[in-house]
């Protein structure tokens, strides 16, 4: 019985395996999911079939193309107005942390 179910096991992809193949596969993919589905997903896909970013060898950080980065500005610049309009002020935090600073807080 337990060979039975190790047998099952192997044949059955990890998470991990799933996930990359789904990635490769939206990564060749012209496919835009609707917005409506999953606003995430929706937004990704607009970056990717657009080519407005690629991604970064840097984990979690993206390159921004100069056409991307001309809307991201617009976009900001709007943003910003509004919020200024409110009597909010602008900051600015590190987009990269060192990690030893990481391991003083946990």
């Amino acid at each position: 019985k337990k060979k039975k179910q190790q047998q099952q096991k192997q044949k059955q992809p990890t998470a991990k395996a799933s996930k990359q193949k789904q990635q490769t596969e939206d990564a060749e993919s012209d496919y835009i999911t609707p917005r409506a589905e999953n606003y995430s997903k929706w937004y990704n896909d607009i970056i990717r079939v657009c080519s407005l970013a690629e991604t970064s060898p840097v984990r979690g950080c993206m390159v921004i193309k100069p056409w991307g980065m001309s809307l991201w500005d617009r976009v900001r610049n709007d943003l910003d107005a509004r919020i200024q309009d409110h009597g909010a002020e602008n900051a600015y935090f590190p987009l990269l942390i060192p990690k030893s600073f990481l391991s003083k807080e946990a």
